[in-house]
């Protein structure tokens, strides 16, 4: 409890997103193993749903809140916390940060390059890519 993790969103459910966390932080060794964010380990502010601030295939950074049987309990909630890297949900594009969300302090606006769809995530101060530059050196991503 209280380990920062890497984990990929694979699922979202009702008031639930579920995870594969594939590494804690400041551990050498890989770890894999399914984890939950509930609704009210998000963020501070309101959220109507889950998929608000994630979406499948995110990349994010998360705190272990609690480990049961067979589930371990994340949060995204701190400032430090979110999501890292996001692809856009039409044509699977990187996500750039475009700019703070207005209604709610801790989300983004994103922008794809390669498509034009705008996204809303709940992000990490970590994000990577905070500039359409970062897309074309880091995923050597053609401009058209």
């Amino acid at each position: 409890v209280g380990d920062v993790v890497e984990a990929i969103v694979t699922n979202i459910r009702g008031k639930m997103i579920l995870t594969n966390v594939i590494k804690i932080i400041g551990n050498k060794n890989n770890y894999i193993s399914s984890a939950a964010i509930l609704m009210q380990n998000i963020s501070e502010s309101y959220i109507r749903s889950v998929g608000e601030a994630t979406k499948i295939g995110d990349l994010l950074i998360a705190k272990i809140t609690s480990i049961k049987p067979g589930l371990i309990d994340l949060s995204i909630k701190e400032q430090d916390l979110g999501v890292v890297s996001a692809f856009c949900s039409k044509c699977r594009g990187p996500l750039v940060f475009l700019k703070q969300d207005d209604r709610y302090r801790d989300f983004a606006l994103l922008k794809c390059p390669v498509c034009g769809n705008l996204e809303k995530r709940k992000i990490s101060k970590s994000y990577v890519y905070k500039k359409v530059s970062d897309v074309y050196i880091n995923n050597k991503v053609k401009k058209r």
